[in-house]
């Protein structure tokens, strides 16, 4: 067993066929790929510097700790647009990573860890161990469901009023068009459908003067770029329906063989009183469901549309850890108040 920091994005080129050994973890998920951390460096690096600490054994990673810094603050890579990161290990050796890590990173930095899932091996080590220097925040709450054995039964645990709605709708665009789910067949369709995606999501969000998670240009090449790399690993979910031939709806996610995670979707305001976004949504269910997956997990973000689904949800947690010097409490202190204001504006505008 060894470890190597990776300081440069060209040298993470010759992982790229042992990232399999990551995916047997169990706390692994698309966001830790290969794919999802190469194009956001590509896109949101900077000035900044990776600090990749993998662990190899028997010529496969079983550890990844995917950070970048500048001289005071480290955050994971993905810190601004992924849902769930974590440090994980096979066999949880926290202890040594952490210790690796402090030792390499510069005496006044802090490490600002984001969206690390609560059932997170790592986060419990650093609740046990780091009780001085580690501050843990509570972040968004996360909706899931736990999927029944067919969609049938499924469906009967449904609000019954929303069951009803969704099935009339779904008779409704049967009987009134030619309906249709597709996927893409290739990168190409990725694309096409893609900037579907974005074009209906940004118009929804304008219309209530709100940017919307698309809202530069830097994001929307970053989410078309990733999405056909993951495309290629079947890690992506990006399924729409055709009303009369053209796309009026897109979900777009990812994907393990356990779980079926939901990003965003959008759809042709044209169409709203057919409730697509939900159509959308069952039918990805029921394909989760077929597929073998055990959860659908809907990600960060309480918007109330989730709760029609399920009333389960998870919490992820921010984790700052200071080096006990001056300096580096002073940075944590600073963090925690930026953290305590953005989550005020958050729950006083959403």
């Amino acid at each position: 067993m060894g470890f190597t920091v990776v300081r440069r994005l060209e040298d993470l080129k010759k992982y790229e066929s042992k990232w399999a050994g990551l995916q047997k973890i169990e706390s692994f998920t698309p966001f830790l790929s290969y794919e999802w951390i190469v194009e956001w460096l590509k896109f949101f690096k900077k000035g900044r510097k990776p600090f990749i600490l993998l662990g190899e054994e028997n010529d496969e990673l079983v550890s990844l700790m995917p950070l970048i810094g500048s001289m005071l603050r480290y955050r994971f890579i993905g810190y601004n647009n992924s849902d769930y990161i974590d440090i994980i290990d096979q066999k949880w050796r926290f202890e040594q990573i952490m210790s690796l890590a402090r030792g390499a990173i510069p005496g006044d930095a802090i490490i600002d860890l984001e969206h690390i899932p609560e059932d997170s091996y790592f986060l419990k080590y650093i609740k046990e161990n780091f009780k001085d220097d580690a501050a843990v925040i509570p972040q968004e709450s996360c909706p899931y469901m736990e999927l029944a054995p067919d969609w049938e039964q499924c469906k009967s645990g449904l609000n019954k009023r929303f069951r009803k709605n969704l099935e009339y709708s779904m008779r409704r665009l049967e009987r009134d068009f030619r309906f249709e789910v597709v996927k893409p067949r290739s990168e190409v369709d990725v694309e096409v459908f893609m900037k579907h995606l974005i074009k209906f999501h940004q118009e929804r969000w304008h219309k209530k003067m709100m940017p919307g998670a698309f809202y530069s240009e830097k994001i929307r090449q970053f989410h078309v770029s990733v999405a056909k790399k993951l495309f290629k690993r079947d890690f992506l979910i990006l399924n729409a329906i055709k009303i009369n031939e053209k796309i009026a709806a897109v979900i777009y996610g990812f994907k393990t063989d356990r779980c079926y995670y939901y990003y965003l979707s959008g759809f042709d305001q044209n169409y709203a009183k057919f409730s697509l976004g939900n159509v959308l949504v069952g039918l990805t269910v029921k394909e989760a469901i077929e597929n073998g997956a055990k959860i659908f997990d809907f990600l960060r973000g309480n918007e109330s549309y989730k709760y029609l689904w399920t009333d389960k949800e998870k919490r992820v947690y921010r984790v700052i850890i200071s080096r006990g010097t001056i300096v580096s409490k002073a940075l944590k202190g600073g963090v925690m108040a930026e953290n305590s204001i953005v989550t005020y504006i958050k729950e006083k505008f959403s």
